[in-house]
Formats: structure tokens, sequence, C-alpha cells
């Protein structure tokens, strides 16, 4: 599943749409129904945009300096799980 996420990743694409990529290709033929749960994340060291998607974890929490920590919130299911 690590190769598969770097393989995807390195054609780029916004986190959601790779991990769908990803869970294309995991979830063909999946008849252990095995599924990988994970949070994805790019960051724009430009811009410091902070673009991510998660898929099957908890609450991902934004840490800031000063504002505390803010709820990302559920995203999606696990990676595999659905075609």
């Amino acid at each position: 599943s690590r190769t598969v996420l770097r393989a995807m990743a390195f054609e780029g694409g916004e986190p959601g749409a790779v991990l769908s990529k990803v869970n294309d290709i995991l979830a063909r033929d999946n008849t252990e129904t095995m599924f990988v749960t994970l949070f994805y994340a790019v960051l724009d060291l430009q811009s410091g945009v902070l673009a991510f998607s998660s898929a099957g974890h908890d609450d991902a929490l934004l840490l800031g300096r000063a504002a505390g920590s803010e709820s990302l919130g559920f995203m999606g299911p696990a990676v595999g799980l659905v075609d």
C-alpha cells in the first residue's frame, strides 16, 4: 500500500484524487478484504497552503501556535474496502 501511495503521489493531483486512485488499485481483487487507514497531506511551501484528505482515520487535528487546535473532521472510508 505504501508503494502504491508513493507512485500515485508522484503523479500529482489533489490528495482526495490521489487516495481515490490508491483505492481503485487496492480494492481491485481484494478477496482478503484488507484495508488501510491513512491521512495524506501536501504542503505548498511557497504559499503555505496545506491540502489534505483522510481515509478511515479518526478526526485529524490541526495544531496552531496561538489558536490551539482545530478538528479537520472525518473525510472518507478506509482505502481498499470498496470500489
